[in-house]
This record gives C-alpha cells, structure tokens and sequence, in this order.
C-alpha cells in the first residue's frame, strides 16, 4: 500500500503510525514541506503547531490537486462543513472505531475521496442551514463581526470604525441581516456557540477551519498567516 505522511502530536504521531503501517510519521516542518505533492498527507487539526488546517490551506495553495485529510478529536457540523468545502479527501474522528479507520485509509493513500455517507449529509445540511450565510460577509463585515465578538462598546465601535453612533447601528444592522440573525445582539453568542469564534472572549479569533477556509478563498482578514508557526489577526 502507499503511504499516508502524517502529522500530528508525537504521542499520537507514535501511537498512529504503530497501529496502521501505512501512516509514514512526518515530525518536522521542513519534512512536511519536503514531501512530493503526490503524496497523500493526514494533519492533525488541533493539539500542534501550527494547526494542520492553516497546513491544508497553504499545502493546498502551490498544490491544488495534493490529497489532504484532516484528522480531529471531535468532528463538528463546522469542521465537516470547511473539510467538504475547502475539498479535502476526508475529515477523520479520533473516536471512531479501528475498523472505519481501516476502510478509509487505504482510499485516502491511492489519493481518492474517502467521505462517509453520513458526514455527506452533515455538510450538506449545514450549507443548507448556515453555509450560505457565511458566504456572505466581506472582508469588513468578519473585522466587524470580530470587533462585535470581543464586546467592545458602542463608541469604541464607532470610533474603531470611523462611524458615527447611528453608522455603527446601521453597519451591525446590515451584518445581521447578511448573516440571518435577528439582530446584532445574536451575533455575539452565536459565532462562539458554532465555534467560529474561539480565544478569550476579550481578543476572539477566527477557529483554525474557518482561517484555512478564507485562505483558500483568498481573502486575508480578518486572520493571515504570516508563517507557519505565526497566526497574526489584524485589526
């Protein structure tokens, strides 16, 4: 069977790569980048640095066709819904049997889609439901949306924005309306409860599938990577 480069934590780098022989651990950066575009690649989402969605978003970038898998501990409608849309070979869930696992991998190490019927569905209701939505927004309605997440007032608003009171009731009345809320007021809880937003709720950042997923779409704010160790959120 062809291999699989994968990255991820060392523990579970080790504990992966005992357990299916076909995971080829890549502990380094400089390996990672190394691999021939060819080459099958499974990033661990979270628990390293940088996160294996910033990867996927600039493996992809000089690679268009490179086969990625994104590996997470725990598989939301979001996650499912940027994996689907960014068009990754499939999203793993750590807690999944073995047994899926094995179905899965030999798919993902000839370079072929690898989706499960019901993670299809799940996107797909996704996209339905708030996809569409989040299409959307410019560039200065996801600053402004992030502004409106970390809680500043209404003058620090206006005078972050150049508005005046009135411009700043108008500016937040036209991002609920592009995002389908009922008012501003909703927006402050619901891009935390999706997980859009994550971070302290003072300083909130855009969680590392939606960054990979504008990326991609070639658009740099509210979030940019300025290395692959560094995630600079702009003002």
């Amino acid at each position: 069977m062809r291999a699989i480069g994968l990255w991820a934590p060392p523990v579970l780098r080790a504990a992966l790569s005992t357990r299916f022989p076909e995971l080829h651990p890549l502990p380094t950066l400089q390996e990672l980048d190394a691999c021939s575009p060819t080459l099958p690649l499974l990033l661990a989402g979270e628990g390293i640095g940088p996160s294996g969605w910033l990867l996927a978003a600039l493996l992809r970038t000089p690679h268009p066709l490179r086969p990625l898998a994104l590996l997470e501990t725990r598989c939301t409608p979001l996650s499912v819904w940027i994996a689907r849309e960014i068009g990754l070979n499939a999203i793993l869930d750590l807690t999944r049997p073995s047994e899926e696992w094995e179905e899965i991998l030999p798919r993902l190490a000839r370079g072929e889609m690898a989706w499960r019927p019901d993670q299809i569905a799940q996107a797909l209701a996704f996209d339905r439901a708030l996809g569409w939505r989040l299409r959307r927004p410019s560039p200065r309605d996801w600053r402004r949306w992030r502004d409106l997440a970390a809680g500043l007032p209404p003058k620090a608003l206006a005078a972050r924005w150049g508005l005046s009171p009135a411009g700043v009731s108008r500016s937040l009345r036209r991002l609920a309306d592009r995002l389908g809320a009922p008012g501003p007021e909703d927006l402050l809880g619901w891009g935390f409860a999706l997980g859009i937003w994550v971070g302290p709720p003072g300083a909130p950042r855009l969680a590392p599938p939606l960054q990979a997923w504008r990326l991609l779409r070639a658009v740099g704010d509210p979030s940019a990577v300025k290395n692959w160790n560094t995630c600079i959120s702009k003002p």
